[in-house]
């Protein structure tokens, strides 16, 4: 008897994703340790939560708690309360998030193709993109970004058609877009994406929608921002690294692809370290980021369009240390970059018509995300959780039958 292409489909896709995660187990044993500071504070908060129930960092810290969202420490701590936290626990978690966001891509791609081969073919490409699986590899929220934006396209396979769902499904969108803002707060961007996918509705119908949606996000985020009001006394809905990143993305040294490797002035870098609380310090950098931005107005505005712009460069920068630098690597990185956009393009060509939700939603999430990002910094790292989403539209476009296929031909594929 031979097997429904849901069941090979199932099977496939199974095996593909331990594979996958079996691949980057192997990476990691070979690279257990941590390669950036951050990684490092992330598991030092992990461990307190897992210790003694309390969102800190020891003494000594160069940071605040509040400066990183809660997340992935949180998450991490969690887990520390029956395993042990280490960095190679740590990356271990974030390998399997990643994993888990591209099986979902796959198993949205096939919900909107019926087909085998586009949604093996999506959870490939995600699984192997060199600069995703180098990213799933490290300490950083990322990868859980990228499991709710999954998660989120996931849901609107759900609404495609002519089916007119209630507007409470803005309820599951606005949660899992605030879920995902608390592990990394630029998921809010998503946001109006989420309201583009749905415009055809109708103004009363998304009018009901937003409310929901706006609702259910504010109840996620709720239970940690009263806590900060209650320990830190300070209104923080995510964490009080805006103010840092504005900063970085707006000084005399910036540019449109400048990261954190820049050197503070004397003056910002003693208010710093006066600050007494996470939320003092995000008040000195933002302080100065706006005196720069108001003494440089044309210099500042060009900068956001270029910012804009370097937020789908093709050359994706550096994404390994010095050491690990390599041409070869750099060539299949930027060749898999563009590779990615130009797949995306012709998904959404041949979805122009038949899903034109998906085109539009693509559009508005790359528009919002880069504008963004313009407002503080605008790399490559910052677009990789999204990439799964590219990679979706593109194979969804590519897996839809011709014109001239028949159901049966549709689902015997």
């Amino acid at each position: 008897m031979t097997p429904s292409p849901y069941r090979r489909f199932l099977f496939s896709s199974l095996l593909l994703a331990v594979l996958l995660l079996a691949a980057r187990l192997f990476l990691l044993w070979h690279s257990p340790d941590f390669r950036f500071p951050d990684e490092h504070v992330y598991l030092d908060i992990a461990r307190h939560v897992a210790s003694d129930n309390r969102f800190a960092v020891s003494a000594g810290s160069p940071v605040y708690a509040s400066r990183q969202a809660p997340g992935l420490p949180v998450t991490l701590g969690l887990l520390g309360k029956i395993l042990p936290l280490s960095p190679l626990t740590a990356k271990l978690v974030n390998a399997a998030a990643f994993t888990a966001a591209a099986v979902l891509i796959a198993v949205a791609v096939w919900r909107m193709t019926r087909r085998v081969w586009p949604a093996l073919c999506a959870l490939a490409l995600a699984g192997l993109h060199p600069a995703l699986l180098y990213t799933s590899l490290t300490n950083y929220p990322q990868s859980f970004q990228a499991f709710w934006m999954a998660a989120l396209a996931l849901a609107w396979t759900w609404r495609t058609g002519n089916a007119q769902p209630s507007p409470a499904v803005g309820a599951l969108d606005g949660a899992l877009i605030g879920i995902g803002a608390l592990f990394v707060p630029t998921q809010v961007f998503v946001a109006p994406a989420a309201l583009a996918f749905h415009a055809n509705r109708g103004l009363a119908w998304l009018t009901r929608y937003a409310a929901c949606a706006a609702l259910a996000g504010a109840l996620v985020i709720t239970p940690w921002t009263a806590r900060n009001l209650v320990v830190e006394h300070a209104l923080i809905p995510f964490s009080t690294n805006g103010g840092e990143q504005l900063y970085l993305g707006f000084n005399p040294q910036a540019g449109p692809n400048t990261g954190i490797q820049i050197a503070l002035p004397d003056e910002l870098s003693r208010e710093i370290q006066a600050a007494r609380s996470g939320k003092e310090a995000e008040r000195v950098f933002t302080r100065h980021a706006v005196a720069w931005i108001r003494g440089n107005p044309a210099r500042a505005g060009l900068l956001w369009v270029r910012k804009f712009l370097n937020f789908f460069r093709w050359d994706n920068g550096r994404m390994v240390t010095e050491s690990e630098r390599s041409a070869f690597r750099e060539w299949i990185a930027r060749g898999t970059s563009l590779g990615v956009f130009l797949l995306a393009l012709t998904g959404a060509f041949r979805l122009r018509k038949s899903s034109r939700p998906w085109v539009i939603a693509s559009i508005v999430l790359c528009l919002t995300l880069a504008a963004g990002h313009a407002c503080f910094i605008a790399r490559y790292r910052y677009r990789l959780p999204f990439e799964p989403f590219l990679i979706l539209l593109g194979l969804a476009g590519l897996g839809m039958p011709g014109k001239t296929a028949t159901p049966s031909e549709r689902i015997s594929s």
